[in-house]
């Protein structure tokens, strides 16, 4: 549920192949689509270890050092409880996804491709 007016807005442009490395934000998230196709996954917070997660003070802090698509478990051990993502889904233009802070999510152009997201303060709450 979006509760406030978004903190900031990106243009994402690239062509087919283009990929984010897989990683969290801090801050809820909406991506929509505007051009071309987009495949995004998403796995939740729980695949933190699998992720193998640059640790804070690196200058790639919340990425994973897994690549998804090849996980190699002789370097990185953990990734083997990586398991299927969560949401799996290809956006088209006029598409959007949600994706809620500290989930890991991993994008890649299918074509020539444009998206706006914008992130919302996320609302923590207690379990």
């Amino acid at each position: 549920v979006v509760l406030d007016l978004p903190r900031r807005c990106s243009l994402w442009v690239g062509g087919a192949g283009s990929t984010t490395q897989a990683h969290y934000d801090v801050a809820d998230n909406v991506l929509g689509q505007v051009l071309g196709r987009k495949r995004v996954r998403c796995w939740g917070p729980r695949a933190h270890w699998a992720m193998h997660v640059f640790p804070d003070a690196h200058p790639r802090a919340r990425k994973a050092q897994v690549d998804v698509d090849a996980p190699d478990a002789a370097v990185f051990p953990l990734s083997e409880a990586l398991g299927p993502p969560d949401v799996d889904v290809v956006l088209e233009p006029g598409d959007a996804v949600a994706i809620p802070a500290f989930s890991f999510h991993h994008c890649e152009a299918l074509d020539a491709s444009a998206s706006v997201n914008a992130f919302f303060p996320a609302e923590t709450r207690a379990v």
